[in-house]
């Protein structure tokens, strides 16, 4: 009776921990998915405000012109680009050129007096620390899959799964360096 039980215990044991296991790499890639679209929330209402600070700014900053022709590319790029690498690297150029923008302001008084200006400095500023934070999360949970996929035992079930292979944000290197902000 102790061996049909002991058995019993075993194969349970043998075939619960494969599903288990598949289980977890199932909730880790949906969490990825989840987070993912997240960030692609606050990416549509960042391109939707883009056009409107743009216009609001262009008369204003005549002299920026190159930088809004980058950042017009960009946003066009990120809408038409289907390959997830490609649109992270996209989105990080953004980020630097948003933020290129950002100091450019404190050049135009003019601008910083405008209402409707303001507050769309105001929303992009909202939307660009909720991008931070949904990459923050994102990054988190494409790192709890890779740690299933790439651990021992859990990587022999993981490997016989097709999941898609997700890159991380990562800041591009323009942007690591030192700000200058005087001169």
């Amino acid at each position: 009776m102790g061996l049909i039980i002991g058995g019993v215990v075993l194969a349970l044991f043998i075939l619960g921990y494969p599903i288990g296991v598949y289980n977890s790499v199932i909730r880790k890639k949906n969490m990825v998915e989840t987070t993912r679209s997240t960030i692609d929330v606050m990416l549509k209402k960042r391109f939707d405000l883009i056009p409107n600070l743009v216009n609001t700014c262009r008369e204003i900053m005549k002299h920026e012109a190159s930088l809004f022709s980058d950042i017009v590319r960009l946003r066009q790029g990120i809408e038409t680009t289907a390959d997830n690498a490609e649109k992270i690297k996209l989105e990080g150029e953004m980020s630097g050129k948003l933020a290129t923008l950002g100091f450019q302001f404190e050049n135009y008084p003019e601008l910083k007096s405008n209402e409707n200006f303001l507050q769309l400095q105001e929303s992009l500023e909202d939307v660009e620390s909720n991008i931070a934070a949904a990459r923050r999360t994102y990054n988190y949970a494409v790192t709890e899959l890779r740690n299933v996929q790439e651990t021992i035992p859990s990587n022999i079930v993981a490997g016989m799964m097709t999941i898609e292979e997700y890159p991380l944000f990562e800041v591009p290197e323009v942007e690591r360096q030192n700000v200058r902000v005087f001169g």
